[in-house]
């Protein structure tokens, strides 16, 4: 029974490397039409978040931050935080002649961004620095886009995330002050060959382990 027991264990185990080793495919783009295309987005998905319920000169320094809507489906709606070394720092600022979202600017504040329930798998940001200095984007798949320009950046992914992060330098401000959502164009991530393999290898051996023990416990 330990070794049948120890057999579930190490598949269980393969499970989730089988999970962490699923082919994932991310593209990325700087250009609206491109990111608006059937190679990013599936047409007519894109939407664009409200930001004229952002008040310049105004905080947002608390766990909830602001929600901002989708300007054609205000029932949705992505949650912007400013986490900062245990508090939250988050202002409404003018920037590019647009209304935008400001973090800290000590280096180690962010502006966290927590997707609807379901998730999100392809955006198109316009991104800035008070600063002018490269930000940072962190998604929650683990993915990081560092030393990107104040500037228009858009993605699509494989497989669904549930926030992403934006962050500078120290002296430096990250702004938000677009966003765009819609649904990714591309295929969903599927296990690899050998992913495969070892499920079925594993399933193999539970089997085999099982009819041994059956077979060894008659004869006993």
């Amino acid at each position: 029974m330990p070794r049948v027991r120890s057999m579930a264990a190490l598949t269980a185990a393969g499970v989730l490397f089988v999970a962490g080793q699923a082919m994932a495919t991310t593209i990325t783009t700087t250009s609206l039409s491109t990111w608006e295309s059937s190679t990013y987005t599936v047409s007519g998905s894109q939407q664009e978040l409200n930001f004229t319920g952002v008040n310049v000169g105004t905080t947002y320094d608390t766990a909830t931050g602001i929600v901002l809507n989708a300007i054609n489906h205000p029932s949705v709606g992505y949650d912007f935080t400013g986490p900062d070394n245990g508090t939250y720092n988050l202002t409404g600022v003018a920037y590019n002649r647009a209304t935008g979202l400001a973090g800290a600017s000590d280096g180690a504040g962010y502006i966290n961004v927590a997707t609807p329930s379901n998730g999100a798998n392809s955006l198109f940001l316009s991104i800035g620095s008070t600063g002018g200095t490269p930000l940072t984007l962190l998604l929650s798949d683990g993915e990081s886009f560092s030393g990107l320009s104040p500037g228009l950046f858009g993605f699509s992914l494989s497989h669904q995330i549930t926030w992403l992060e934006l962050s500078t330098v120290s002296g430096s401000q990250p702004v938000f002050d677009d966003f765009y959502y819609g649904t990714s164009s591309l295929s969903p991530d599927a296990p690899t060959s050998e992913a495969a393999t070892f499920l079925l290898m594993g399933g193999g051996l539970l089997i085999l382990f099982g009819a041994r023990h059956k077979l060894f416990g008659r004869v006993g």
